[in-house]
């Protein structure tokens, strides 16, 4: 297990609007505010979701695609920064239809937004970066 410290510096509140992705709306606003370690949360619907699984064998993720309206249950993740000084948003999705019935997964481009996202985004202090893994594939945190 690897640990890292750090403390919250501000906090930025964001409404999503309809029509835009979810994904690119995050990783705009971060971009924007100059916003390179944190988190987030969002609530919301989508009209469209796009979603991925990681197949650790195939060290790809499987898409899984879907249409015509959706509660976002809970989306979260982390903001960081890769080994070349990319922006890095990761985020988990998961989705339920009027029904009640969920799904999620890996937060990909292609969520369209319906009706709003209500994003909340923390900044933190310190940076946080992400390392290649060559046993998954996976940029993970660099937590050393």
């Amino acid at each position: 297990m690897f640990s890292q410290w750090n403390k919250i510096k501000e906090v930025l509140i964001v409404r999503g609007e309809r029509g835009e992705d979810l994904l690119e709306t995050i990783k705009g606003i971060c971009i924007e505010k100059n916003v390179s370690s944190g988190f987030f949360t969002c609530i919301g619907t989508v009209e469209k979701y796009r979603l991925g699984f990681y197949d650790l064998e195939k060290r790809k993720y499987l898409e899984i695609r879907g249409e015509g309206g959706f509660e976002i249950g809970s989306c979260m993740g982390n903001i960081s920064v890769d080994e070349e000084g990319g922006l890095v948003v990761h985020g988990h999705m998961v989705l339920s239809d009027r029904n009640g019935s969920c799904i999620g997964g890996h937060l990909l481009e292609g969520n369209e937004i319906s009706g709003t996202a209500e994003i909340v985004i923390a900044k933190l202090e310190k940076g946080v970066k992400r390392k290649r893994d060559p046993e998954t594939g996976l940029n993970l945190l660099s937590l050393r």
